[in-house]
């Protein structure tokens, strides 16, 4: 399982805020019953299989472009074990436990 950080900006937008663009591309994922999603207030962290996610985020980089935006930046973070299944809940709880040790 991966849990992949994705930020998604759209450039050269009228308005400078882009909360709408965020929330359609959160829109395409947080209902997908094959990942878990979690949104902050620069990105979306999904948590899935790794091939699966990636085709989310291909599709949340087209939704600028469909909302007539002519240039998109996307930015994308993997982390994937081999060793072990990980998710976002564990992952931030471990640096948590680090700390008790």
């Amino acid at each position: 399982m991966a849990v992949v950080e994705v930020k998604v900006v759209p450039m050269g937008t009228v308005d400078p805020s882009i909360s709408s663009y965020v929330r359609a591309c959160y829109d395409l994922v947080k209902d997908d019953p094959e990942v878990e999603t979690e949104i902050t207030p620069t990105s979306t962290i999904i948590s899935g299989e790794l091939d699966h996610v990636l085709a989310l985020v291909r599709a949340m980089h087209r939704v600028p472009f469909q909302q007539g935006v002519d240039r998109v930046l996307t930015q994308v973070t993997i982390d994937e074990r081999t060793d072990k299944d990980h998710d976002m809940d564990e992952m931030v709880a471990s640096v948590f436990d680090d700390a008790l040790e």
